[in-house]
């Protein structure tokens, strides 16, 4: 279905594909075929390769999770994988059932910011705790010598004002104007740089539980 990165997806840091696949086996195998032209298709210990997402209550979320401190209200802008020592380099995401309650995923593309030079520090030196189990580490945001940030109020824990200042500079509120919104219709498949593109659920109101995204991770 797709053999090369894209042309949107390297100028903007992602694509949207309106497939019109509407069966859970047809939407599925997009997905994968999609995911394996672009790499090498990951998955979090003990889950499959395309995983089923849906809203879920804060008490019936995993532990560390945005899920779990944002139960169905709006997910904060964020990278996948941020626990990892190297994130996911591509998320792909699919609408199988868009559910009754309009609810955008909200893309930041980071790499088109316009930080002052304080900021750019900011990102930089501020430290936070990565939480992974027993594998937690500290890491900044940004660090020069590698290609990606690394951002998710979830599994990254503030050690100090500074950190919590550094964590706000890519907030929905203060970055709202440099937004792009996806309004899911079935059959939509969605491929965001991970590296580069944070994203977030931007419902206003409490998300449709039966709403249901599939999603793959691409290394």
């Amino acid at each position: 279905m797709r053999s090369l990165v894209s042309d949107d997806l390297q100028k903007n840091g992602w694509e949207s594909v309106a497939t019109g696949h509407g069966t859970i086996e047809s939407l599925r195998l997009a997905v994968e075929t999609i995911a394996r032209s672009l790499g090498t298709v990951v998955a979090a210990r003990g889950r499959a390769l395309v995983e089923s997402l849906s809203p879920q209550r804060s008490e019936d979320a995993r532990t560390a999770s945005l899920s779990r401190k944002f139960g169905c209200g709006q997910i904060p802008l964020h990278s996948d994988a941020a626990h990892w020592m190297l994130p996911c380099r591509y998320v792909i995401l699919a609408c199988l059932e868009a559910g009754h309650v309009e609810t955008p995923t909200v893309l930041l593309d980071t790499g088109s910011l316009s930080l002052s030079n304080e900021e750019h520090l900011l990102t930089r030196s501020a430290s936070f705790v990565v939480r992974n189990g027993r594998k937690s580490f500290y890491a900044s945001l940004i660090e020069g010598h590698r290609p990606f940030v690394r951002i998710d109020p979830g599994c990254m824990e503030p050690v100090n004002e500074a950190s919590v200042e550094a964590m706000n500079l890519y907030c929905y509120e203060r970055q709202r104007t440099n937004t792009a919104e996806i309004n899911w219709k079935v059959g939509d498949i969605l491929i965001i740089d991970n590296w580069r593109v944070l994203h977030g659920r931007g419902n206003r109101v409490a998300a449709d539980p039966n709403r249901q995204l599939l999603r793959a991770y691409v290394q």
